[in-house]
């Protein structure tokens, strides 16, 4: 699993630091022919695996945070209409 790292402001204007990944998503398909054949695609799951205080990301063992859920999906809404931290790698 490849991870990036991101700064996120959260709900409370604190700075925090990321580690995240992106698994998964699929490019449309079957743009022609019959409905049965069209595949919308699928986004992309964007999943944190870690986050710190950007205050703290010097210290030896910096305590972790969890983010709310809404600061979840704020945080995977940014990363992915972000184009310099997400261009889709669709397999063929």
């Amino acid at each position: 699993m490849r991870t990036y790292f991101r700064n996120f402001t959260r709900d409370d204007e604190t700075e925090v630091e990321c580690e995240y990944s992106i698994d998964g998503g699929s490019a449309p398909s079957g743009l022609s022919g019959p409905p049965e054949f069209y595949d919308a695609g699928s986004d992309p799951e964007v999943c944190v695996v870690d986050c710190w205080l950007v205050a703290d990301e010097n210290a030896n063992d910096p305590p972790r945070i969890n983010l709310t859920d809404d600061e979840n999906d704020r945080f995977a809404r940014e990363v992915l209409e972000d184009p310099d931290t997400y261009e889709p790698d669709y397999e063929d």
